[in-house]
């Protein structure tokens, strides 16, 4: 299955505000990762199970809450 979204309007109409949705990811060395994206009205966090169950991003709002690997600390 490519894709498959569960969302608050359908199951919980009257707590609309979330959802789940699973996705895979193709082309080059993301051939066949499966990343999962869950929201809940203001938090929005993507998970990577198919590479250890890590944390891809976390948002809280326009907050960025996951540190890049890549990037130096900031003060």
């Amino acid at each position: 299955m490519d894709a498959l979204e569960i969302s608050g309007e359908k199951i919980t109409p009257k707590s609309p505000h979330w959802s789940v949705s699973k996705l895979t990811l193709h082309g080059g060395r993301q051939e066949g990762v499966a990343v999962v994206v869950v929201k809940n009205g203001r938090l929005t966090f993507t998970i990577v199970p198919t590479r250890g169950m890590s944390v891809l991003e976390a948002m809280l709002g326009d907050m960025r809450m996951v540190a890049d690997a890549s990037s130096p600390p900031r003060d």
